[in-house]
């Protein structure tokens, strides 16, 4: 059947069939070239290598991608043009471009791949994106969160453990993939959470821990180590930003850190060129929100902006970017996350409080200290196992 709608498409450059011999996480690009025409999102990928590294057989991802709406769509509406850069909208949620059509419009990434935008005339219109993502219920919807306890959850919490927190708060914390992880580790965990659906996939050990809603409005008791937030600042509104990063400084015992994966743009001058820049419009803050064909942020995200802008909001109330850990980190980890999740090396570390010190120390101390997990990851795959380290 698969092979029928397969013939069905249009002539097209043609992929390589996957080799049965090769990781989790690059059959699963290859059945995202081959049958949606497009690279994986961090999302799906993830979703996917978790679900084969519990059993899921091959081909059973490639029968799910081909019953997709997506490729519903592209079966019905023809090829996709590989120059451009729109993307489906999820069909369960209401139309923005029908409610208000006037912001967006067709534009052209810096490589000339055509993409849907939404043109942030002021800084209202972030507040409008926001209240529509709210009042649809956006993260609510299956696909938005990421489930699985996989091996990038694991190394990131080896990484946060190497903090040595008593205590550790996660922003936007999912299922709880991480905090579960942390928890093991004997770290005294909350979480952070608007949505409910994700809530109700946290292991039992931790699901009590995350506390339900927008962070700026719940309660959290006592201060924390570290505060954790893993791809979750670009959801936030950036009219909202400096209460959130306000409210972090709050929460966080002096001394405590500030650890954050987030996806900015630019040559940053530890992590380097992590996030090819395909919008140029010459603020810092981009004034144009790329979007799906229903209006919505493409994967959530309200915020595209450079290191240099995330630099100095997260450094507002008086914390400082800690580079000599941040250093130590590329050099312990950024091998396997170029190789595997190339996104994560987009990570920065911030401090409450003066030096004295303690940032060197804890930087050879990164250095020096082996990793089993990666250790565990350079070791040849045992025939027959699902691999998701390669």
């Amino acid at each position: 059947m698969l092979a029928v709608m397969l013939r069905r498409r249009p002539k097209e450059p043609e992929e390589p069939a996957p080799d049965p011999g090769i990781p989790d996480d690059e059959f699963v690009q290859a059945a995202y070239r081959a049958i949606l025409g497009r690279d994986a999102d961090p999302t799906g990928l993830n979703h996917y290598v978790g679900f084969l590294a519990t059993g899921m057989r091959r081909e059973d991802v490639m029968f799910e991608l081909a019953r997709s709406v997506e490729h519903k769509d592209i079966l019905q509406a023809g090829l996709p043009d590989f120059s451009s850069l729109r993307l489906a909208g999820n069909r369960a949620l209401d139309d923005l471009t029908r409610i208000r059509p006037e912001p967006y419009h067709i534009d052209h990434d810096v490589h000339g791949r055509e993409m849907l935008v939404f043109a942030v005339d002021g800084d209202d219109d972030f507040d409008w994106l926001e209240d529509q993502i709210r009042r649809t219920g956006y993260y609510e919807h299956d696909g938005v969160w990421t489930m699985g306890i996989d091996n990038d959850k694991r190394v990131m919490a080896e990484l946060i453990a190497s903090f040595h927190p008593r205590r550790a708060l996660e922003l936007g914390c999912a299922s709880g993939a991480v905090l579960s992880c942390l928890a093991e580790r004997g770290i005294d965990v909350v979480g952070v959470d608007v949505s409910e659906l994700a809530r109700s996939g946290a292991p039992d050990t931790v699901r009590d821990r995350i506390v339900l809603g927008d962070f700026l409005e719940v309660s959290v008791d006592g201060r924390f180590d570290a505060v954790i937030g893993l791809d979750v600042f670009e959801h936030l509104n950036p009219n909202r930003l400096g209460a959130y990063v306000e409210r972090i400084d709050e929460v966080l015992s002096p001394g405590g850190w500030l650890i954050a994966n987030i996806p900015a743009y630019g040559d940053d001058p530890v992590f380097g060129s992590v996030h090819g820049e395909y919008v140029d419009d010459g603020h810092q803050l981009h004034r144009k929100v790329q979007v799906d064909d229903r209006g919505y942020p493409v994967n959530g995200h309200l915020i595209l902006a450079t290191w240099h802008w995330w630099q100095e909001r997260l450094e507002a109330t008086g914390m400082h970017r800690a580079v000599a850990v941040e250093a130590a980190l590329q050099d312990r980890y950024g091998d396997y996350w170029r190789a595997h999740y190339p996104a994560r090396a987009s990570v920065f570390v911030f401090r409450k409080g003066p030096d004295y010190g303690a940032e060197a120390d804890l930087a050879d101390e990164i250095r020096r200290r082996p990793s089993p997990l990666l250790d565990e990851f350079a070791q040849p795959p045992v025939p027959g196992r699902p691999s998701t380290d390669r």
